[in-house]
């Protein structure tokens, strides 16, 4: 029988500092430890001089050492690196289970507790200690380690919190954090001594439980995408959940909504489901098409198509018109524009305009009856019959042209391919329907999917975030017959960017969102586990000035050791980016422009607009030509006449900001020229500490 064997993250991390032969070394070693831990080759031996019972060291191939903890039958990996280090690491570190939880730990020893504690100091004008409140039994059994505790009761800053927590296991970090914040914090069931580690709750989120050699190697060929190997308890629940409706999975940037995604299609192929994985843009599902082939078999890659929704819908639309056309955006504008001149509706042409994309065609609309009745929730100016009835002349003239011709634009392909399934004209090809950023579909496209998923409307799952929504639309999933009660799960860990770049951007977004389904969704709950600097917020006197200054950025973080691929520099528009471009070459700096990539580059720093931004992370990032005259875009907002089209505009616009600054993990840089963006005000204006602004 092999012996059951479980992965930290700590070797995960190792794992990166591992040499490409001897990471295939270790997942051969893995292999060979399960069929026999005994086995001569290994040199299996206890340490001596170590602080933790049940410590041991293994041979990896020829070179590095790994170490190991056993409890019971089951094995740790913990940890590998060339002999010294590893020993050192083995040294500094107890691990067993926690006296109260019986949960398995791996924590950084009292001499460590030492360092950190030199850090968390008194100041004379410091609050008082953040967990005074509560007990000493009950900070253990949160999972508290017993030799942290004075620590913890040193606390007194948010700061001091999140150092503390970068040395604890990340369950006990949560839970430390959330009472902080003023939340009641629920102690886990304690582990019964007798039973196996695996069995603690969320036992996943921390160790990689081998269950084949194969998935491993998946998992250790891409370390950094931690997700591939351990998923959070909340994540985890809604991935193998059986649902006997729609569901819905919400979040701010950096949750971990895709992973879910993805983690839930597999698991659906691997229960025999045909998934259809889509989301609004093609890039994203390229992004997301590639990192399935990271932990993905071939067999369930095979059950898993990753396609955008008007792919899908123009494929299920032709299989009743063969020869039907889509009708691009600039097609539909000319003969919108052509109409408006035609028929005299009383009304200028960007108003008209924005009535035919936020009511007409995003609800999908085809003929005056329809229009007669539709809501026009969110429009500032009402519309008495006579009116619409002016508008539905060039409204409908559009339509009849489109027809006219064999072609039908995007909202209305979607109307087609809906009615054609419902019919049973044409049949689903999938028992499963994942969406991914489901805020940027309009209703036509979420009708569609689920008359996809109508024969198994429990197979039917929605990721989003309405705080990133950077097309134009909204909907409520309940009026469209996607009913989410009781199966909407939202997500409030953060792995993606450090807390304080979370909270730079929560703050250009605002406190809350709109949960896609008639209310608002609170993002005050939301924690980040990363530490790391404050955003730097730079003006500049001129454009050469601001391009000079961003060109020395990315140099130093090339001189600091960051790949190329590591480095990420958006803009709100082609040229404003392309000035950057232009500063790069002249500097001898690889860079390439996303455009229908689904990735980032690879040797070349990454340039885009914010709109490309989306679906990517770096490790550090530049948002640059961030000025009230670029952002908020000048030619949008002209456009958007009626005060509640400016408003909408504005907010579009910050949720663009918002998705530049979260793909940036662990540092980020806002510049502009001359007066900075009204966007940028919350960050400029706000208490000390948040962002870091020179003029």
């Amino acid at each position: 029988m092999a012996a059951e064997v479980i992965v930290a993250g700590e070797f995960f991390d190792a794992a990166t500092r591992l040499t490409a032969s001897e990471k295939a070394s270790a997942i051969e070693f893995i292999g060979q430890f399960r069929e026999n831990p005994a086995h001569p080759s290994l040199k299996l031996h206890r340490l001596t001089g170590v602080k933790s019972k049940g410590m041991w060291s293994a041979r990896i191939g020829r070179g590095p050492r790994a170490i190991l903890h056993k409890d019971g039958d089951t094995w740790a990996l913990l940890y590998a690196a060339q002999h010294d280090d590893a020993y050192d690491w083995a040294k500094r570190r107890d691990v067993g289970r926690h006296p109260v939880t019986g949960s398995l730990q791996i924590v950084e020893s009292v001499e460590t507790v030492r360092e950190v504690e030199r850090v968390v100091s008194v100041t004379p004008k410091a609050p008082p200690p953040l967990f005074a409140g509560h007990r000493n039994d009950y900070l253990t059994s949160l999972g508290v380690p017993v030799d942290w505790l004075p620590t913890v009761r040193r606390i007194r800053e948010e700061d001091d919190l999140l150092s503390v927590c970068e040395k604890l296991p990340q369950d006990v970090s949560e839970r430390l954090l959330s009472l902080g914040a003023g939340e009641f914090v629920t102690p886990p069931p304690p582990l019964l001594t007798e039973r196996p580690v695996t069995e603690a709750p969320g036992i996943q989120a921390r160790f990689y439980v081998v269950e084949d050699e194969e998935g491993l190697a998946a998992a250790l060929r891409a370390p950094m995408d931690r997700w591939i190997a351990f998923l959070h308890p909340s994540q985890r629940e809604f991935v193998s959940a059986s649902f006997r409706g729609p569901s819905k999975v919400s979040g701010s940037a950096g949750t971990g909504k895709t992973v879910v995604a993805m983690h839930r299609a597999r698991h659906l192929a691997r229960q025999g489901e045909e998934v259809l994985l889509t989301s609004f843009v093609r890039t994203l599902c390229d992004n997301i098409g590639h990192n399935l082939g990271k932990f993905c078999s071939e067999d369930e890659l095979a059950r898993i198509t990753v396609s955008t929704v008007h792919k899908q819908a123009l494929s299920i639309a032709r299989q009743a018109e063969p020869d039907l056309i889509p009708a691009d955006f600039s097609l539909v504008g000319k003969h919108l524009k052509e109409a408006c001149e035609l028929h005299d509706s009383g009304f200028d042409a960007d108003f008209v305009r924005v009535e035919w994309e936020e009511v007409v065609r995003a609800q999908g609309i085809d003929s005056w009856p329809e229009y007669r009745r539709a809501r026009r929730t969110g429009r500032g100016q009402g519309l008495g019959v006579a009116e619409r009835k002016r508008l539905w002349r060039a409204f409908g003239a559009v339509l009849d042209q489109l027809r006219d011709a064999g072609r039908l634009d995007w909202p209305g392909m979607s109307k087609r391919a809906a009615a054609l399934i419902e019919s049973g004209e044409v049949s689903s090809p999938y028992t499963a329907v994942i969406v991914d950023e489901v805020q940027d579909l309009k209703p036509p496209d979420l009708r569609f999917l689920r008359a996809l998923s109508a024969d198994r409307p429990g197979n039917l799952m929605v990721c989003g975030d309405a705080g990133q929504r950077i097309y134009s639309g909204g909907f409520s999933l309940r009026a469209l017959g996607i009913d989410v009660r009781g199966r909407a799960r939202i997500l409030r860990i953060n792995y993606r960017t450090t807390e304080q770049i979370r909270k730079a951007a929560d703050r250009v977004l605002g406190p809350s969102a709109d949960d896609m389904d008639g209310g608002v969704e609170s993002r005050a709950e939301t924690r980040s586990l990363l530490r790391g600097p404050v955003p730097e917020l730079h003006g500049y006197g001129s454009r050469q000035e601001e391009d000079a200054a961003g060109v020395a950025l990315i140099k130093a973080w090339l001189d600091s050791g960051l790949q190329l691929e590591a480095i990420g520099a958006f803009a709100r528009t082609r040229n404003r980016i392309g000035h950057l471009a232009d500063a790069l070459s002249e500097a001898e700096v690889p860079w390439e422009l996303l455009r229908d990539r689904g990735e980032a580059a690879k040797n070349a720093v990454s340039l885009g607009t914010m709109h490309r931004a989306k679906g990517l992370e770096f490790k550090t990032v530049l948002a640059l030509g961030c000025g009230d005259s670029i952002l908020p875009n000048r030619y949008v907002l002209r456009r958007a006449k009626d005060p509640a089209d400016q408003e909408r505009a504005i907010n579009m616009e910050k949720r663009l900001l918002y998705v530049a600054m979260t793909r940036a993990r662990d540092e980020l840089r806002v510049t502009w020229t001359g007066k900075p963006s009204r966007l940028l005000a919350e960050l400029a204006d706000g208490p000390a500490g948040q962002a870091e602004a020179t003029p």
